[in-house]
C-alpha cells in the first residue's frame, strides 16, 4: 500500500491556530503555562493520578485503556454543564524518559486536540475501532503538530544543527533531527511562518534552563555513587531563589545564603517546565571529584592547577571547597570591602584565645580544627548545607554577598552615568 502524503496545510493550520489561541510570549514554552489557556483542559502526570487513585502506573494505564509510556489524552463528558473536558496523562520521570521526549508527548497529545482527532467517538481510545492505517495516520500528524509546535522555523538559523537544536528548544534528539532535516530541505519553510506570524503578538526566544537532567562532577568517587545521586531531589531556596543538587535529604541549610526557610524539590518534567526556569543561578566554579576540587585554572591567579595539590602553587588558594565547621559570626570581616580576614577561636571561659588568618593552611585543610562534617560543597556553596558553617571558597572571598550578586545581574548592562 502507497504511503500516504502528509497533509501539511492542515498540520500547519492546526499550529497556526494554537498560536492565536495560546498567544505564547516566549519561545521554548512552559508547556503547563500554555495548557492552562485553553478552556475545560487539564494536565496530569501518572504518578499524580496514581497516587490519587492508589493504584501504579500500570493499572493506570489499563484503568484508562492505554498502553504508552509516554502520554495519552482523553475526553470526558461533563453531564452537569453539558461540556466536553479533556486531559493529557504524562508520565513524568525523567529517570527513565529524557525531559525533551516528554515535552514532545506532552506536545504531541495537543496535537490530537488541535487537529480535532477527538471530535469523532471512534478516535475516544487507543487503537479502539481503528484500523491501523488510520491510527497510524493520526499519530504520524500529531508528531508533526508536536514538531512544528515546539520548534518553530522562525528561531532555527543558518549556523544550527540538529544537537543545537535539541538543546535550543528542549526537545528530544530524534525530534531535533527530523526539524533539522525538514528545514534543510524545505527553507521556505521558515519564510512562510514569518508571513503567516507577522500580524500576531511578537514572541520571544529565551535560554532555557537544564539541570534536572545533569549529573554533578563533584561529591562522589565511583559510578555506583554517583548513578545514586540521581535519584535525589534538589535543594530549592525560598529565600535566595537559589537551586542545588543534594547527596542526601538530612539537609537543613540553602547553600547559597544559609536560610532555613528551603524544601526538597523531586527531578520531574513539572519542575524543569515551571520553577527550574525561574531560579536564579549563582556564580560557580566547576569542581569535580570527593573532595570537590576545582577542576579549571586557579580564580584567583589563573595558574594551570595540579589536581594532585590541594593549594595553588603560585599563590596557596585552597583549592577544595569543604565545610570549615566554622559560624560565620567567628570570622573578622573588613568593613570595606567585606573579605573574610581572621577566624576568632575562643578559650573555654569566653575568651580570645587566638586569632587565625583565613589564608592559614591549617584552618583551610582542617588540620587542627577538625569537623565531623563531610558533606559534599558545590563549586557555588558558601554554606554547608547540612550544618551552615561557611565554606573554605567562601573565607577566601571568591565570592560576593548574594543578595549584591542578584542585584547586580538585574541591572541594565550599559548604565547611563
Amino acid at each position: 500500500m502507497r504511503e500516504k502524503k502528509t497533509d501539511w496545510k492542515k498540520i500547519n493550520a492546526a499550529v497556526a491556530s494554537s498560536y492565536v489561541e495560546l498567544n505564547p510570549k516566549s519561545i521554548p514554552f512552559n508547556l503547563f503555562e500554555e495548557i492552562k489557556k485553553i478552556q475545560n483542559f487539564n494536565i496530569s502526570s501518572y504518578q499524580e493520578i496514581s497516587k490519587v487513585l492508589h493504584i501504579d502506573v500500570e493499572s493506570l494505564k489499563q484503568k484508562f485503556h492505554s498502553n504508552s509510556d509516554d502520554a495519552f489524552i482523553r475526553k470526558f463528558h461533563d453531564n452537569t454543564t453539558g461540556k466536553d473536558l479533556f486531559t493529557v496523562f504524562y508520565n513524568d520521570d525523567p529517570l527513565r524518559l529524557p525531559i525533551g521526549r516528554i515535552r514532545f508527548s506532552i506536545a504531541h497529545e495537543l496535537g490530537h486536540y488541535f487537529l480535532g482527532h477527538l471530535n469523532k467517538s471512534e478516535t475516544q481510545l487507543d487503537r479502539g475501532g481503528l484500523s491501523e492505517d488510520f491510527y497510524d495516520e493520526l499519530e504520524d500528524e500529531a508528531n508533526n503538530f508536536a514538531s512544528l509546535f515546539l520548534i518553530n522555523p522562525i528561531f532555527i538559523t543558518e549556523q544550527d544543527n540538529a544537537k543545537s537544536i535539541e538543546k535550543k528548544f528542549d526537545v528530544s534528539t530524534q525530534a531535533a533531527k527530523v526539524a533539522y532535516r525538514r528545514i534543510k530541505a524545505h527553507p521556505f519553510i521558515k519564510r512562510q511562518w514569518k508571513e503567516r506570524l507577522i500580524s500576531d503578538s511578537k514572541i520571544s526566544f529565551i535560554i532555557r534552563k537544564n539541570y534536572t537532567e545533569h549529573l554533578p562532577g563533584y561529591g562522589y568517587k565511583s559510578f555506583f555513587e554517583g548513578f545514586k545521586i540521581k535519584f535525589l531531589p534538589f535543594i530549592v531556596c525560598n529565600n535566595c531563589n537559589s537551586f542545588s543538587f543534594t547527596f542526601s535529604d538530612e539537609v537543613a541549610f540553602c547553600p547559597v545564603c544559609a536560610s532555613k526557610d528551603i524544601r526538597l524539590e523531586d527531578k520531574t518534567a513539572k519542575f524543569h517546565e515551571t520553577e527550574e526556569q525561574k531560579l536564579f543561578e549563582y556564580k560557580k566554579f566547576n569542581v569535580a571529584g570527593k573532595p570537590s576540587h576545582l577542576s579549571e585554572e586557579c580564580p584567583n591567579c589563573g595558574s594551570e592547577i595540579d589536581y594532585q595539590s590541594n593549594f595553588c602553587e603560585i599563590c596557596g588558594l585552597f583549592l577544595i571547597n569543604r565545610c570549615t565547621g566554622q559560624d560565620e559570626m567567628n570570622f573578622a570581616r573588613n568593613k570595606s570591602t567585606n573579605e573574610f580576614l581572621y577566624l576568632t577561636v575562643y578559650g573555654p571561659f569566653g575568651n580570645d584565645d587566638a586569632r587565625i588568618d583565613v589564608t592559614s593552611k591549617n584552618l583551610l585543610s582542617n588540620t587542627n580544627f577538625q569537623t565531623d562534617c563531610d558533606y559534599a560543597c558545590s563549586g557555588k556553596a558558601r554554606y554547608c548545607a547540612k550544618c551552615g558553617s561557611v565554606t573554605t571558597f567562601y573565607v577566601q572571598s571568591l565570592f560576593d554577598n548574594w543578595q549584591e550578586e542578584k542585584m547586580n545581574a538585574a541591572l541594565p548592562a550599559d548604565l547611563p552615568f
